[in-house]
């Protein structure tokens, strides 16, 4: 069945991650620089400065001789929590093989008799299952989440002298937790086996979805995304921020109607206090499972720090994205050639008091970082759309000139 093998490949993830973890630690070498630094698998995942601080809190505090560092390996969701996303991707999968073989309405129909008869799917399943035996296998990505401080204790040791003495050892002891989420690598994967074209995804997309609220078969939460053309179509209802973007300014187009996009406009960093932070993530492709290209540039910033508009504009519209951009706002600075410039803020902890259709300044607060939605640590996702696809917004930040491609 397609659930128990998407349930094998979830332990072949899970067995991937220990391997993972066994490796990093073979890598910080048991020295507390190396268990807290940023693994060379990982690089953009390194310990929060409050587990540093516990770290060094237990050091400073604690009488010891000799220091031994212990690896464990943890999951941000249970198997059963896992198992159950997993089930929107077996809708996906039937709903996409489905769509080069019949009119996607038809098979509603098919499944709600399945459903009434007991069937299930039961003589499409069978035809799946011999035609795409191990279609999704290693579907399932491992993506280091987080690296803690576990358990810590102090442990004394009586041994003895050649002359039977005894005498006493203190050994701290710290286990260093390695969190990891199981991913699905995403749209693309099933799309390249069944040379579906993206309407094929959408029809497919939305009858998965249909099917998910019609038995109650779990949320689209792990639905992945879909590769085209430099820049990302969810496969979700409610279409692509690019698409977002164009509907808004249809809503919006007496509040937005004439403006025009000055580049030697001002502009400020979109982050309170900084003008050059940490990239934790460039533009374009990049090795991260659940997220292969990537559309704009992350900032690392403390959770809570304030993200600011980068420059005047009308705010298109907040969103709530968990399985993707978590909470993101879009702000809309004018046309450029006929094509419309806006840059989006994602992964908020929170929005500011800004709302749609509401005009604001370059450096106005609105919003505060995070790490919502698909995420692996608090940071700022800065987009650039200009028209309906992303560009790379290297040319917003002087710092980083060296990215830029040659004139």
């Amino acid at each position: 069945m397609i659930s128990d093998e998407y349930l094998n490949d979830i332990w072949r993830a899970q067995e991937a991650a220990e391997a993972d973890t066994a490796k990093i630690f073979a890598e910080a070498g048991g020295s507390v620089s190396g268990v807290t630094e940023p693994p060379s698998l990982y690089p953009h995942i390194r310990m929060q400065d409050s587990e540093r601080d516990k770290l060094s809190s237990f050091l400073d505090s604690s009488d010891y001789d000799s220091l031994v560092f212990h690896k464990s390996t943890l999951f941000l969701r249970s198997v059963e929590e896992y198992e159950k996303a997993a089930q929107s991707n077996i809708n996906l999968v039937l709903s996409l093989i489905d769509t080069q073989k019949k009119n996607w309405f038809s098979s509603i129909f098919e499944s709600v008799a399945d459903k009434i008869t007991g069937g299930w799917y039961s003589e499409f399943t069978t035809w799946i299952d011999s035609k795409w035996n191990g279609f999704w296998q290693e579907f399932i990505q491992q993506d280091l989440y987080s690296i803690t401080v576990g358990d810590t204790w102090v442990e004394e040791i009586e041994y003895h002298t050649p002359d039977g003495l005894p005498y006493y050892r203190r050994i701290a002891h710290v286990t260093i937790d390695y969190t990891y989420d199981l991913k699905g690598r995403g749209i693309a994967f099933y799309a390249d086996k069944v040379g579906a074209n993206q309407d094929q995804i959408d029809r497919a997309a939305e009858m998965a979805n249909y099917l998910a609220d019609l038995f109650g078969s779990t949320s689209d939460e792990y639905f992945g995304m879909w590769v085209d053309g430099g820049y990302y179509t969810d496969a979700i209802q409610g279409g692509t921020v690019g698409n977002n973007i164009a509907n808004a300014l249809v809503q919006l187009k007496d509040k937005v109607s004439g403006m025009e996009y000055d580049p030697g406009g001002t502009f400020v960093f979109p982050l309170q206090g900084y003008d050059h932070p940490p990239m934790s993530s460039h533009y374009g492709p990049r090795q991260f499972a659940s997220d292969p290209w990537h559309t704009g540039i992350d900032f690392a910033a403390p959770t809570g720090t304030p993200i600011l508009s980068a420059m005047d504009g009308v705010v298109l519209f907040t969103a709530q994205m968990p399985n993707g951009f978590g909470n993101y706002i879009v702000v809309y600075h004018g046309d450029s050639n006929g094509e419309p410039v806006a840059t989006m803020y994602g992964h908020m902890s929170a929005f500011g008091s800004y709302r749609a259709g509401d005009r604001v300044s370059a450096g106005d607060v609105i919003g505060y970082v995070g790490s919502t939605g698909l995420s692996t640590g608090p940071h700022l996702h800065f987009q650039l759309h200009v028209g309906d696809v992303t560009q790379n917004p290297v040319e917003f930040f002087e710092y980083l000139s060296y990215l830029r491609p040659y004139d």
